[in-house]
């Protein structure tokens, strides 16, 4: 891998472009792929929200509260 580059943690990747929106090098792009590359994308706002939440606790190794739960 050249240095300044990085890769997509599949498992983690949810498919909601933002790391697209936020590249300052426009270096990412979101392509078509094939139904056996495919993987789980978010069906709402709050699945959505919990995997981001779920991939941050990971991260810092935190448990999170689930939206709506406090």
């Amino acid at each position: 891998m050249r240095p300044g580059s990085s890769v997509v943690d599949r498992a983690k990747c949810i498919g909601c472009g933002v790391c697209v929106i936020g590249c300052p090098t426009k270096a990412i792009e979101l392509v078509p792929v094939s139904e056996e590359e495919w993987f789980h994308v978010p069906n709402s706002m709050v699945e959505w929200e919990e995997m981001r939440l779920l991939n941050m606790a990971e991260k810092q190794s935190v448990s999170p509260e689930p939206p709506g739960k406090n």
